[in-house]
């Protein structure tokens, strides 16, 4: 009641005012001109006006958008509620003018019992006639009326109020139109502002300011795929051609990092139970968990790779244990995530492979300052051989001119049978030289020839890519057929490593050893050979140790060589052909090594039943029993055997040199 109450009085001001004539008074705007309705209105538009401030020269774009989003959204606001109010004032003096306020009571009601109320009754108008004090009724009663007087009465009254609504109409109709046009021209300017705005911001796209984004853009989505492209991403990884040794070192950098992680956020002593307890609950589900085992400071791999190796283990049964147990240790530390399987896969196996080709390079350095040693060495035999020669040579040629000058008639039939004799003797010792040395038989009046034709070096063996994989795989171990395709398959194809592996069994530099329906491959074990024309070059090695592979064949007698290794200054000028003499004694050296001999046996076999001799002196005892008569030697191929001769062979052989 009390706000119909103000607003009929608020709507009773405006009419008296606009009655009398009084001049309403305008409040606008100093800034942009606009009208309030009153004082606290402006004041807030005011301020409002003096937050907005005109762009200037170079400011960013988005502050410049958002400003104008915020005065376009207040003048919005504000004029809705603008047209809010005059509606709602339009509507409150309508209903002013059209209804008439009803009397108020002057006292306190009293109160009326249920039932007792009286039927409402028709008001009474106000141009009502007086009730006439000579009709015989009381001053104080009602006239009665008809419907259509009252119908009447309410016409004129009408009549009476249409002037004014007409006039009232007219006006709201005007300040509707007056509102609507300032409403149009608020709306044209914030269109023009909102066009000038999409202008600047096309210009600003365009602008070169700009293109880095674009730039950036495309290197990211260029990096993106590449980085795809690395890791493999859509591939499927088949683990079975992955090398053990690889597979190994990314089970173990994951698992690291895992525990490392939940190190981070918990104790030792945690981690450790959380480990082992994951680990324990991985060996009931699936085999191969033996392979993982948790030191109390990291989670490790065990013999890993040489279990796969040996085919104890598929490497799929493994990758199946790898994933339940990363699976598990995830679970305590929801939040970390693993680095991608396959890319790491990918770079372990370049810096594996890295890592073998320094090894590799390593080990050829050695080799090639090994082989220029033992060219040396060759070369300062070589030499020395052929001076010793010579000097032979040039000591039977003055020989024979000595015995010719001091020969006379009676004794020279005597003289040229020595002579036949001391020339056979030359003959064969000239041969023994020439067989050690490794060259043709001089021609007298040719001259001595060089060192470089003395020294001829066998062509060595050439092997294929696939044959040298291989060999690698295969060096200092046997590996089963299936761990070796593997191990091989997994650089080259299936069918060239098949090749490969058929090829070296064919060319005995690989071995078969059967067992039962299982095939397993090894390298053939080579004794030390030397080189046609050249002296096996024979290096001291400690009591236990084997020779390498490929150093020469054993049992060669390397002429000039010393205990250590080293070729001699100087080789014996007059050799006599091996003969035994009745005061040979063998010493006890000697006897263990023809103790050693028994049926036959090669230098290797020799050094496993005396493995405190060093190579060198088995060789030296060798040659001494060889040069006594006491043991022959038989070389087939690369490999030689020694054999003990029984006396009476011996005596036959002795006859014949005789």
């Amino acid at each position: 009641m009390k706000g119909k109450a103000a607003r009929r009085r608020s709507a009773a001001r405006d009419e008296s005012g606009e009655a009398d004539g009084t001049p309403s008074i305008q409040l606008t705007c100093d800034l942009c001109g606009r009208v309030c309705r009153d004082e606290r209105l402006l004041k807030i538009h005011q301020r409002n006006c003096r937050g907005v401030e005109p762009p200037e020269e170079g400011k960013d774009t988005v502050q410049v958008v958002r400003a104008m989003m915020a005065a376009f959204e207040d003048d919005r606001r504000e004029m809705l509620r603008f047209m809010a109010d005059r509606d709602e004032r339009l509507m409150r003096t309508m209903e002013a003018r059209q209804s008439p306020e009803p009397a108020q009571p002057s006292g306190p009601h009293p109160g009326i019992e249920v039932g007792t109320m009286p039927p409402p009754q028709p008001p009474t108008p106000a141009h009502a006639e007086k009730p006439q004090a000579g009709n015989g009724s009381k001053g104080s009663a009602i006239p009665t009326i008809s419907k259509d007087e009252l119908k009447k009465l309410v016409e004129e009254e009408m009549s009476s109020h249409t002037p004014d609504n007409r006039a009232m109409e007219e006006k709201v109709s005007s300040e509707i139109s007056n509102v609507m046009a300032w409403a149009q021209g608020r709306l044209s300017e914030q269109e023009a502002r909102v066009n000038e705005l999409a202008a600047k911001l096309e210009e600003l796209v365009d602008n070169r300011r700009f293109s880095w984004m674009a730039k950036n853009v495309d290197k990211l989505d260029n990096r993106l795929d590449s980085v795809m492209d690395e890791i493999g991403y859509g591939e499927i990884l088949d683990v079975s051609k992955i090398p053990p040794n690889i597979l190994e070192i990314v089970y173990q950098t994951t698992l690291e990092d895992i525990v490392r992680e939940m190190g981070k956020t918990r104790s030792a002593q945690e981690v450790g139970s959380i480990v082992e307890q994951t680990l324990e609950d991985v060996r009931r589900n699936t085999s191969g968990s033996e392979l993982f085992e948790y030191n109390g400071r990291k989670l490790t791999t065990r013999g890993l790779a040489k279990t796969v190796e040996q085919g104890l283990i598929s490497a799929k049964q493994v990758q199946t244990t790898y994933s339940e147990l990363l699976t598990k240790l995830l679970e305590r530390v929801p939040e970390y995530k693993p680095k991608n399987f396959q890319a790491m896969i990918k770079i372990k196996s370049q810096e594996y492979a890295v890592d073998m080709v320094t090894q590799f390079i390593g080990r050829m350095d050695r080799m090639e300052r090994a082989i220029d040693n033992f060219s040396q060495m060759v070369a300062a035999l070589s030499s020395q051989t052929a001076s010793r020669y010579m000097q032979v040579k040039e000591s039977a040629d003055a020989l024979s001119k000595t015995i010719e000058g001091k020969a006379d008639t009676s004794s020279f039939e005597d003289m040229r049978i020595k002579i036949e004799q001391l020339s056979n003797e030359v003959s064969r010792l000239s041969a023994k030289v020439e067989l050690s040395a490794g060259v043709a038989e001089p021609v007298v009046e040719a001259p001595m020839p060089a060192v470089e034709e003395l020294v001829s070096e066998p062509p060595a063996p050439e092997y294929s890519e696939s044959e040298k994989l291989v060999i690698s795989k295969l060096s200092g171990k046997e590996l089963s057929e299936s761990a070796l395709k593997k191990g091989v398959e997994s650089f080259v194809g299936a069918v060239e490593a098949k090749a490969a592996i058929a090829s070296l069994v064919e060319k005995g530099v690989v071995e078969i050893h059967k067992s039962g329906k299982k095939k397993r491959y090894r390298l053939v074990e080579r004794e030390p050979e030397a080189k046609p024309g050249e002296i096996a070059p024979v290096d001291e090695m400690a009591a236990g140790e084997t020779r390498p592979e490929h150093s020469g064949t054993e049992g060669s007698e390397p002429e000039g060589v010393s205990e250590d290794a080293q070729p001699s200054a100087t080789i014996e000028a007059e050799v006599e052909p091996p003969k035994e003499e009745e005061g040979f004694t063998v010493t006890e050296f000697e006897a263990r090594v023809l103790e050693a001999l028994g049926e036959g046996a090669t230098t290797q076999q020799i050094r496993g039943k005396l493995p405190d001799l060093k190579y060198t002196e088995v060789l030296k005892a060798l040659r001494v029993l060889i040069d006594a008569g006491l043991v022959s030697s038989e070389t087939k191929g690369r490999s030689t055997r020694y054999f003990t001769v029984d006396k009476g062979h011996r005596n036959e052989e002795v006859k014949e040199d005789a």
